[in-house]
């Protein structure tokens, strides 16, 4: 449910870092949804092994004619924000069933601006009001302008798949995960 909470957990784990010298962003996974975990952070670390990026094989139902998308969900879009966040989450959607995710958040220090981006890339899948995402690869990266020593960039991250109730109304994407939490997304255009 990364994705879901992302502006709950990642940005609170943003404003966190400071306090805890910049470490609870230093492992974990990226966000996810029961896979990416990112709602696991605070209570698990990760070793990486590698700094190449986790890459899995896309299941072949994920790839055959059940994967086309509805021409509603195909696009860009961007996490709609307040005016006060300091996290952006944007997706686009092929028509042939592919995705791409981008996690920012950003929180302004002293020394500057403290960043954790996570990218996934991967199959999405639609079963009436159900959209099922599954990463093929997926990681972060992170920039602390206080430790400059610890930062780390393209780290694998969880490769789990991720579950939402999507519904696209007056050009809003809502995204709801297992939890009850929705974040909404407007259209890109390009």
């Amino acid at each position: 449910m990364w994705k879901t909470v992302v502006r709950g957990v990642l940005l609170g784990l943003a404003v966190l870092a400071p306090v805890l010298g910049g470490t609870a962003c230093s492992s974990g996974n990226a966000p996810g949804t029961q896979g990416p975990s990112e709602s696991s952070v605070p209570n698990s670390t990760v070793t990486d092994r590698s700094s190449a990026p986790r890459t899995g094989s896309p299941d072949r139902n994920d790839t055959d004619s059940a994967a086309v998308l509805p021409s509603a969900l195909v696009g860009s879009w961007r996490s709609v924000e307040e005016a006060d966040d300091t996290a952006t989450i944007a997706y686009r959607f092929t028509p042939d069933g592919r995705y791409k995710y981008v996690g920012l958040i950003t929180q302004p220090i002293p020394e500057g601006i403290f960043k954790v981006t996570f990218v996934a890339r991967g199959t999405a899948r639609v079963d009436g009001a159900q959209l099922l995402l599954r990463p093929v690869t997926a990681t972060r990266s992170r920039e602390d302008p206080r430790s400059p020593q610890d930062d780390y960039a393209d780290r694998p991250s969880s490769l789990d798949p991720e579950q939402y109730e999507w519904r696209v109304s007056d050009g809003v994407l809502s995204l709801t995960g297992g939890s009850g939490n929705t974040v909404t997304y407007e259209r890109v255009r390009q």
